[in-house]
């Protein structure tokens, strides 16, 4: 995009413009080859960004965010007045062309984005049309922050916790959590065993992620737009805005207007306090009211709190070596790490954790890397018997017990076997033509073979 811009898309003119912008010297101006080699250097970079307007900051990071190249329409949301709107049901052209002006002499001639036509977009009439565009990675540390200057306060401010706690509530089935918990996406539950979200073995990130959910469907319930093309929604727009903030900055709510418009263009313009407010009911941002204004930013990685606390507090030991799990008090971190090494079983209201020797196996060798750990082996027995057993044994043996391991070498049979056992999550397919399935499927797998017109060789080893 870099060498078709500087070759064949940027007119004397342009680079005159440009190279003013940037600092570069007669030199650069006089070659596009130079040219090429020197515009994705820092060399000007913060001065032309330094001088764009607020809403121009704010697309280049709305941009920044666009993991693909956008086409001139992109640039309507700041640069679109009532009469370029006027054709609406008009051509592409029509609609786009005074802006496409407007993007050459405000970021174009001044060296902050990169342009040029799409090969893959040669059936689009004009090349208006085919023209794409790009905020250069190189150029995104020097972005200015889309908003005005923050609030330095101290202290994490008020954090609505309760969210998550009552969430983790499910795995017992005795507690309602926030609207549209038991969505099967993110529902908890226990499955063999197996502590699961939304189908896939727990993990902290998850909750985060469910979070997210809840805070968006709560201002779904609001507005029924949804963002158009290359926009974003109200949450992520916020969520990131307050992720550039450094450790204890706030801003307020309306400080994020313009880049909510501009972020979310297409749908009803969302109004920042709601939006902020809905974050934080839901556990996603935290707060804090000076001389009656209040403020906002992300909480602290509250996935990760209190990891560093006495065990004694959120784990207690059984009879049978085993651990009862406080879920009111477990840090996330903690209960994602018990997932990762154990089975777990609920009986009325008491959730207990027992080893797993399969997953423990899986990551022994990084597993005293883990504070919680050194707590397991002093205080369950159950734990401590089944980590030194498998660290005895590490690099011994290796048993797979009701296993069988067949190989097939004919590429049509073992197509035919991917999709017959596609969805039972039992066969694994290994290097050179191996393949490993439990006993129970030895009879389904043998008619298979038969009935595509091969032969089963059995080979048993004692």
């Amino acid at each position: 995009m870099l060498n078709k811009m500087c070759h064949l898309e940027l007119t004397v003119v342009d680079i005159k413009a440009l190279c003013k912008s940037r600092g570069f010297t007669s030199k650069e101006a006089n070659s596009r080859n130079l040219l090429e080699g020197f515009f994705l250097t820092e060399t000007g970079v913060a001065n032309a960004l330094g001088s764009l307007t607020r809403d121009e900051v704010i697309l280049l990071h709305l941009m920044k965010l666009t993991p693909v190249t956008v086409d001139a329409a992109f640039f309507d949301r700041i640069y679109g007045t009532e009469n370029s709107r006027k054709w609406r049901f008009g051509t592409f052209n029509q609609k786009y062309k005074d802006i496409f002006k407007q993007v050459k002499t405000s970021l174009i001639r001044k060296g902050v984005i990169l342009f040029a036509e799409k090969h893959e977009t040669w059936e689009k009439n004009t090349k208006l049309e085919r023209l794409r565009f790009r905020f250069p990675e190189e150029f995104h540390p020097f972005l200015p922050l889309p908003f005005g200057p923050a609030m330095s306060i101290s202290g994490p401010g008020n954090f609505n916790q309760t969210v998550i706690k009552d969430k983790l509530m499910e795995i017992l089935n005795c507690h309602a959590s926030a609207s549209e918990a038991n969505e099967a996406k993110y529902s908890l539950s226990i499955k063999d065993g197996e502590l699961r979200m939304g189908g896939k073995e727990f993990r902290a990130g998850y909750l985060v992620e469910w979070q997210r959910a809840i805070w968006d469907l709560a201002l779904k319930e609001k507005s029924h737009k949804k963002a158009g093309q290359d926009s974003a929604s109200p949450i992520a727009a916020v969520a990131y805005a307050l992720s550039l903030l450094m450790p204890g900055e706030w801003i307020q709510p309306d400080a994020l207007s313009s880049l909510l418009k501009i972020f979310c263009y297409g749908i009803d313009k969302p109004d920042p306090e709601k939006v902020c407010h809905a974050g934080w009911k839901q556990g996603c941002l935290a707060r804090q009211t000076i001389a009656g204004k209040t403020y906002y930013a992300l909480p602290e990685d509250h996935t990760n709190v209190g990891a560093q606390m006495d065990p004694c507090r959120f784990l207690k030991k059984n009879n049978d070596g085993a651990v009862i799990v406080d879920l009111s008090t477990i840090p996330y971190t903690s209960l994602e790490f018990l997932a990762r090494i154990s089975n777990f079983r609920v009986a009325g209201s008491q959730l207990t954790a027992f080893p797993n020797s399969v997953k423990l196996g899986r990551i022994v060798m990084d597993i005293d890397l883990v504070p919680l750990t050194s707590w397991l082996r002093k205080n369950a027995s159950a734990f401590a018997g089944a980590i030194s057993m498998i660290e005895q044994r590490w690099g011994k043996l290796v048993v797979h017990q009701n296993l069988l391991v067949a190989r097939v070498k004919d590429l049509s049979l073992k197509v035919a076997i991917q999709k017959a056992f596609a969805d039972s999550g039992k066969v694994v397919f290994l290097p050179n033509n191996f393949i490993a399935f439990p006993n129970d499927l030895t009879k389904k797998m043998e008619a298979l073979v038969n009935k595509s017109g091969y032969v089963v060789k059995a080979i048993e080893a004692k």
